[in-house]
């Protein structure tokens, strides 16, 4: 009777101790799910609505610290969040979604970054280098999350981790437009633009961005000086015809550069800053004659972060085509958009 009576026992704290490991590993088994949208601030916008675009993937880095440690030099990595080159997390449908799931560590803080649309690799101190094609057909918008942190992860179910993306380069458009009527409607097409390093300076391809850094909430890349690229240029495909009367030459029947109508013709660049003003050269055929007009900004050139900017380049056909003056031709400061243009998808568009 005290054999089976000791058995009994041990049975019980045998299943005892079962029952307390599956609570204690409750959070282990609690899988970590992902959503994501680009943030509305002052200089920029949804891509799509509020909701990130479907269309392309963005990237994942976890750690996880004991609680209180708010510093991630000893963070460890999460399991299955791939430490080097992040996890790729897809949508399929309306969900967002990654294999093979991480889950939840019980009692300990977590942390996460996020990118999309650039090989560039986020580090455990949230830098990352990002680099920008020279050429710009392969130019592409780069969307950075800022660091989502979960404090003190208890156990059961929890919210997936929501990151907010922000455009982290600035967008360059041009529109050209005919500002005198002219009898006989003379054609004009646009060839190329081409846009100059300021004096004694070169446009940076690369910049560093410290996720933990944003100034006034805004992830702004500092650009890395050394690189030697002296121009960008704009060529669209067959040319683009303009208006050639001054009533019918608005922004939308010449704007060479828009990201939601002819995407391949914007430029995306590192945000950057310079002491002197630039030239832009744009070549023209008129009347089946090839010429070149360069223009001169009035200001010295400053792209900031997330914003775009559209530089407005004026051909008057008597003065600087009939005439063809060889005087540089002053433009203002460029328009900046509010918002990116709606319903563009960086995957495809710019």
């Amino acid at each position: 009777m005290k054999k089976m009576m000791f058995v009994a026992a041990m049975a019980a704290m045998v299943f005892t101790a079962c029952t307390k490991e599956e609570t204690v590993n409750d959070g282990m088994k609690t899988a970590i799910g992902f959503e994501s949208y680009v943030a509305k601030t002052t200089k920029g916008a949804p891509i799509t609505g509020t909701t990130f675009p479907t269309t392309i993937n963005f990237r994942v880095w976890g750690y996880y610290t004991a609680t209180g440690e708010n510093s991630l030099d000893a963070a460890t990595p999460i399991l299955n969040l791939d430490a080097a080159n992040g996890t790729t997390v897809s949508c399929a449908g309306e969900k967002w979604d990654y294999t093979p799931h991480a889950n939840w560590m019980i009692g300990k803080d977590h942390y996460f970054f996020a990118i999309a649309n650039t090989d560039a690799n986020i580090d455990k101190a949230g830098k990352v280098k990002i680099a920008v094609p020279n050429a710009l057909a392969e130019q592409k918008d780069i969307l950075v999350a800022k660091m989502n942190k979960v404090e003190n992860y208890t156990s059961g179910s929890v919210a997936p981790v929501v990151f907010a993306f922000q455009h982290v380069l600035s967008q360059i458009r041009f529109n050209v437009k005919i500002t005198d009527a002219v009898a006989g409607q003379p054609n004009v097409t646009i060839n190329s633009i081409t846009i100059k390093q300021p004096e004694n300076s070169y446009f940076a391809t690369e910049a560093n961005l410290d996720i933990f850094a944003a100034v006034d909430g805004v992830l702004a890349p500092a650009a890395v000086a050394g690189t030697t690229l002296t121009s960008y240029t704009v060529t669209p495909t067959g040319g683009v015809a303009l208006a050639t009367t001054a009533d019918t030459a608005t922004d939308a029947d010449n704007i060479i550069s828009d990201g939601a109508q002819d995407a391949p013709n914007t430029l995306m660049v590192i945000p950057q800053t310079f002491a002197a003003s630039s030239t832009i050269e744009v070549k023209v055929t008129f009347n089946g004659v090839d010429k070149t007009l360069t223009y001169k900004t009035s200001d010295a050139i400053a792209w900031a972060a997330k914003t775009s900017y559209k530089y407005t380049l004026p051909i008057s056909v008597t003065h600087d085509l009939l005439g063809y003056s060889t005087e540089e031709i002053e433009i203002g400061t460029p328009a900046i958009e509010n918002d990116w243009v709606a319903g563009a998808d960086p995957a495809t568009q710019k």
